[in-house]
This record gives C-alpha cells, structure tokens and sequence, in this order.
C-alpha cells in the first residue's frame, strides 16, 4: 500500500514536472514568436528612419529655396564667397529691432545661397549679454575650413580647418 501511494505521489510529481517543462518550452517558443515579431517590426522601423534620412540629407526639398540638400554645394575658394556676398544685397537691408534684426539678416542670407546653389547655415551663438545669429560656411580649398559670416555687415572670419575630403 505504501508502495502503490509512493508510486502514484512519484507519478505526480513527474506529471507536474513534464507538464511544467513542456508549459516552459512551450512559452519560450511564443516569447521566441514574439521576439521574431518585434524584430520584424523593427526592421520596418530601421527601414523607415533610413528613408526618413535620405530625405533629410539626399532628396530634401526646401520649398523657401527650391532646392534639394544634395543639389547645393559648398564654396570652392573663399574668393567665390567673397564674390557671393558682394553680389548678395542681404547686408543692405535696414536693421529694424524686434522685426528684422539678426536672425532675419541669417536667414535671408542663407535662403539666397541656397537660391543660388550654395550651402551655408545658420549659427547661434549665446552668451550672458546677448543672443546673436550669424551664418557659416564651408570654403574647399585650398583647404577646408569654416568660415564665419555676419549677415549684416558681411563680415567674414576665417575658422578652423576641417578634415581633408568633400563635404
């Protein structure tokens, strides 16, 4: 008798046991299912962002401008800036305080390089006196460097040197 309850107590253990271990692999086989679902879905996601970049830095189009990102260049000397901004009438608009001040003289100047196949970009700087706009750009040879641009006065100063290669 006691043999036949230790036999039955041992068979429901070993029940519960292969019923939990096969409720184990059966719920690891779903969290793989799911897993394999999410890694899925992220790959959309991954493809999404990529084409959400190339619209960014390849196919964007600046409706301001009429313009696509790649079909801008930067200048090839810092004379061709220099020609640009004698040609460019931004710095001849009346400072107006609160209407068109330094951000509307960036902007402008920004917009009609870009009109004019030009990349340049505008820049903030801040400090505890003042918040100021200003733009600059990118000049190739004979060796890249930024270049500093105030808007209003077209002012330009030379900046640091960049790594060698087109931008």
């Amino acid at each position: 008798m006691v043999k036949n309850i230790s036999l039955i107590i041992l068979g429901v253990i070993i029940f519960f046991l292969l019923w939990t271990l096969y409720g184990m692999v059966d719920g690891r086989e779903k969290i793989i299912s799911l897993h394999d679902s999410q890694i899925i879905e992220l790959k959309k996601q991954y493809s999404e962002v990529e084409l959400d970049r190339d619209n960014l830095y390849g196919l964007y189009f600046d409706e301001r401008t009429n313009r696509r990102w790649d079909q801008m260049r930067n200048f090839d000397t810092l004379k061709e800036l220099e020609l640009f901004l004698m040609a460019d009438k931004t710095n001849e608009a009346k400072f107006i305080e609160d209407i068109y001040d330094c951000d509307d003289f960036a902007i402008t100047l920004q917009e009609n390089a870009a009109k004019k196949g030009y990349r340049i970009s505008l820049q903030v700087d801040i400090n505890s006196y003042e918040v100021h706009m200003y733009n600059t750009a990118i000049v190739e040879a004979p060796k890249a460097r930024v270049i500093l641009i105030e808007p209003q006065t077209d002012e330009i100063i030379e900046g640091p040197y960049l790594d060698s290669g087109k931008r």
